[in-house]
């Protein structure tokens, strides 16, 4: 192994009523791609945060190229060569993909800004990772796997020592995530370090060469990713043996439709999109990234506006334009972006309770009391994992701040769940607690859209499963169709079959 060109030693930090990081010391090597992974919650977005100047450790020390900093800021540390890609996108929606990759580093002669220069090289880290985005396109136009691209196309183009990618291939697809790998090989051969968090086992295995495990803000471990196996790993995360990744599920076969979807379009040029909901079904939607799946979900949410197309809950028709008309017919959304479904500097009361105001209010006004006494009882029934009820969400997990979004429709009364994404950039503990909550759910009788791009999942949570391609619906699969090949057959077709 050659030369570190990162150490770590010591490493401690606390927030109110937790230690985030104890005593976390690691060396990464010069030109290493060294994954860094654990649960939601065991210490990486913190020591991240303090590696990028988001943070400033209580204990310990940071050594880059054998010499000790201290980062004061975002930009001290960018300047000494540290560049982070989080996980929830770090853009200015209402500017361009130049402007947005150019933030802070615009280059300018003695009067005016060199656009022209700002053009090619944006082009230029478009370019480096095959995006075909354009320089003046606005962010705000563009999806999620996109911006994504965008945001490591700027850290790849600024990047001279130490490039940090956060869950990087969240949004991405599978020809997406190739083009990045190719992307970061390319980068190690120049000598960069990339520390890569990821909960996705097989992407470790393939990318990194080492591993450093977390576990409730210990190191556990650096292991040697050749020499181990993935259930190890998981083991040494969680600090139990697990055997499965899915819980059991009865699945239940019911003929009661509780929503009927029929030609649902999001534009005039869209084509129709029809399907039903059973009573404590899950449905599951697969497809490639684009196929059109959450963009259906937010129009039959309201979130987004529709063209045209008929909605029937429990066989009345409703007009849903808005998201607070969707509530009022039992729908409810837990969005592909964390940030879209809650008050983020808000505490888990807020965020347990303000979908359904009046069920804490007397007399109109909110009984706090009652307002504590719902959030306890929902904290104790989803396991969410914070110190305190008035926690801010912005401090708890990503695991934990979706089980807080659930809470949120489940005391606003939802029947039906639309799940996009539920398990996005979560550990494989949360995920298991996310996969039996959908289980008690609908053993309940209520009804769950699950959408997912990791096929594995849907396929062993769902009943039925909708494949989408190209804004299509192209198959309605029974489980006895559910196998990666035959989905993947239809989620590249045009074409629509049905069951």
């Amino acid at each position: 192994m050659s030369e570190n060109i990162l150490s770590v030693k010591n490493i401690s930090k606390s927030f109110p009523g937790v230690k985030a990081l104890d005593g976390v010391s690691l060396e990464i090597s010069r030109g290493e791609i060294h994954a860094l992974i654990g649960e939601n919650g065991a210490g990486k977005s913190t020591l991240m945060k303090i590696l990028s100047g988001v943070y400033k450790e209580d204990e310990g020390e940071i050594f880059l190229k054998s010499e000790r900093v201290i980062f004061a800021s975002v930009a001290d540390s960018m300047k000494k060569g540290i560049i982070t890609v989080y996980q929830e996108l770090n853009i200015v929606p209402c500017l361009s993909v130049m402007e947005n990759i150019f933030l802070n580093r615009i280059p300018a002669g003695k009067v005016f800004i060199k656009k022209d220069e700002m053009e090619r090289r944006t082009l230029e880290g478009l370019g480096m990772i095959g995006s075909k985005v354009t320089p003046n396109m606005l962010m705000e136009d563009l999806t999620i796997a996109e911006a994504q691209m965008v945001e490591i196309a700027r850290a790849v183009l600024f990047s001279s020592e130490v490039l940090i990618l956060d869950e990087p291939t969240s949004s991405l697809s599978n020809h997406e995530v190739k083009t990045l790998f190719a992307i970061m090989k390319k980068l190690k051969e120049i000598g960069i370090t990339i520390i890569y968090i990821s909960h996705k086992m097989d992407e470790v295995f393939e990318i990194c060469e080492r591993a450093t495990v977390l576990r409730d803000g210990k190191v556990i471990g650096t292991v040697s990713l050749s020499e181990i196996t993935r259930e190890k790993i998981i083991e040494m995360m969680v600090g139990r043996s697990v055997e499965n990744e899915f819980p059991p599920r009865v699945f239940r076969q019911t003929e009661e439709i509780v929503l009927s979807v029929k030609d649902l379009m999001i534009n005039k040029k869209a084509p129709p999109v029809s399907f039903d909901l059973r009573k404590g079904e899950v449905l599951g939607f697969a497809g490639l990234v684009g196929a059109g799946r959450t963009e259906v979900a937010k129009a039959l949410f309201g979130a987004d506006k529709k063209y045209k197309g008929e909605i029937k809950i429990r066989g009345k028709d409703a007009k849903i334009n808005s998201p607070a008309e969707a509530k009022k017919y039992g729908l409810a959304m837990l969005t592909e972006s964390r940030a879209e479904g809650i008050v983020y500097r808000g505490p888990v009361t807020w965020n347990t309770t303000f979908a359904n105001i009046k069920g804490i209010c007397k007399a109109g006004f909110i009984d706090v009391p009652l307002e504590r006494k719902v959030t306890r009882e929902y904290v104790e029934m989803l396991k969410v994992k914070t110190p305190s009820i008035r926690q801010r969400l912005m401090n708890l997990s990503g695991g934990n701040q979706q089980k807080v979004i659930i809470s949120k429709w489940l005391f606003a009364k939802s029947d039906v769940l639309i799940l996009d994404e539920a398990t996005r950039g979560i550990d494989v503990g949360a995920k298991y607690e996310i996969y039996q909550l959908v289980n008690e759910l609908t053993s309940e009788g209520k009804s769950v859209i699950f959408i997912s791009s990791e096929l594995p999942e849907v396929i062993a949570m769902s009943d039925r499963i909708v494949v989408m391609a190209f804004g299509r619906v192209s198959a309605i699969l029974d489980r006895s169709e559910f196998t990666p090949e035959n989905i993947m057959r239809y989620a590249v077709t045009e074409g629509r079959r049905e069951s």
